[in-house]
């Protein structure tokens, strides 16, 4: 006998059979056990009523007059609301090529004639115990794609905005997660009026563990920028910025790699001087940026170090470099080169060549180029890495005069 628990309606099962005795024979056994009935005399009927009652099995016979069980079954199939109700066929013992077509076209198991009550019972039972079983897993499912949403949407928020700009340099962003959430993070934040801050970070595996610490360890970079914090303090009347190589330092002491996940994660972390074009960058195992110089030329910036939370006590160093008036320079994650094809060969010079050809273009046309071109060189399969591109440009020298001027004109007004 089937238990409800109280929460739970009793099942309804849908008798359908044009012999009357047979209907009310299976309808007093299933009553018996708790269960609620109804029945239909033809295949019409019992689309009908499906329709209205949904019922959680349909017993159905095989030999209804004008449309038989199988066709009967191939409808209720069709129908979404209906189509993983299971039907369990009632059929003759010498009907052994229906009873396998309606098990080849969805039907769930069959009983034969004359009915045994009690192996009737237990499958009825079974169908109905697992029909229930796949609900409150669907639901489950359903809740827990609902807050992964919800989780990526909190993730997503703390990116910076997609037409972010300080004093003349632009930004401009991709940033594809394979799943709901990303082991990928980066921002963009200005720490005084000189400097700004950027890291992009790549936590191993994929899932929500390595989401978690990718949220960990960005709200550990930008948290109280407009007090002492772990990129900037402020002493008396001047601000203090801590290198790159310290801060990845302090990284690797806080984020070790801990049971049961061990994850890791590789890290790029610069400073832009605004006025001088001077940036110092300090790598945790991240590829190094790519700069486009204004002769179309570009170059990719070799530094090394190990991934944060690898080795204890690990050193890095720091790289320091000039950004030369209307340079681009290029951050990203190995989610981009290491994206393969069909033949498994890698993206990484696709995308060198583009940020080469594309120099000139604006960075919203170069953000799109390198999505569909990329979105085409794995189209074979789903995506497997996450993805983050991000471009800045420092102003030309006739922006950075104009600019000058417009400034010192209001001053002295």
């Amino acid at each position: 006998m089937i238990t409800t628990p109280p929460t739970e309606t009793p099942p309804v099962i849908l008798i359908v059979d044009d012999d009357a005795v047979t209907r009310i024979t299976i309808a007093s056994a299933l009553n018996s056990q708790g269960m609620e009935t109804i029945t239909a005399s033809s295949g019409e009927e019992c689309l009908t009523i499906s329709k209205i009652t949904r019922p959680d099995c349909i017993l159905l016979d095989m030999g209804l007059p004008n449309i038989d069980g199988l066709t009967t079954c191939t409808r209720l199939k069709e129908d979404p609301k209906l189509h993983n109700t299971p039907i369990i066929f009632i059929s003759s013992n010498d009907d052994t090529d229906n009873i396998i077509a309606g098990l080849n076209i969805g039907g769930h198991d069959y009983i034969t004639k004359p009915i045994q009550l009690r192996i009737m019972l237990a499958r009825v039972e079974s169908a109905v115990r697992e029909k229930r079983a796949r609900e409150v897993v669907s639901r489950l499912l359903t809740e827990q794609q609902r807050e992964l949403e919800m989780a990526a949407s909190i993730q997503h928020s703390m990116l910076p905005s997609t037409n972010f700009s300080h004093q003349l340099h632009t930004t401009s962003w991709l940033y594809q997660p394979c799943f709901h959430m990303a082991g990928d993070i980066f921002n963009i934040m200005p720490l005084d009026e000189d400097h700004l801050a950027l890291y992009v970070l790549d936590v191993t595996g994929h899932g929500l563990a390595s989401a978690l610490l990718s949220v960990q360890a960005s709200r550990t970079l930008t948290s109280n920028l407009n007090d002492n914090s772990l990129l900037r303090q402020n002493e008396l009347s001047r601000t203090l910025l801590l290198s790159p190589a310290n801060v990845l330092s302090y990284l690797n002491a806080h984020f070790p790699m801990t049971p049961p996940a061990y994850l890791n994660f590789t890290l790029l972390y610069a400073v832009l001087n605004i006025q001088t074009g001077e940036l110092t960058l300090s790598s945790a195992g991240h590829p190094g940026p790519v700069i486009i110089h204004t002769d179309g030329s570009s170059e990719q910036i070799q530094v090394s170090g190990v991934p944060i939370g690898m080795l204890p006590q690990s050193d890095y160093d720091t790289i320091t470099i000039t950004l030369q008036p209307g340079e681009r320079i290029a951050f990203f994650s190995d989610g981009i080169t290491e994206a393969l094809d069909a033949q498994m060969l890698p993206f990484a010079d696709t995308f060198h060549q583009i940020l080469h050809d594309t120099g000139s273009l604006p960075q919203k046309e170069v953000i799109e180029r390198i999505r569909s071109e990329l979105a085409q060189w794995h189209a074979h399969q789903q995506q497997q890495d996450d993805v983050t591109l991000v471009l800045l440009d420092r102003p030309t020298k006739e922006a950075i005069a104009a600019h000058t001027a417009e400034t010192n004109s209001s001053s002295s007004t």
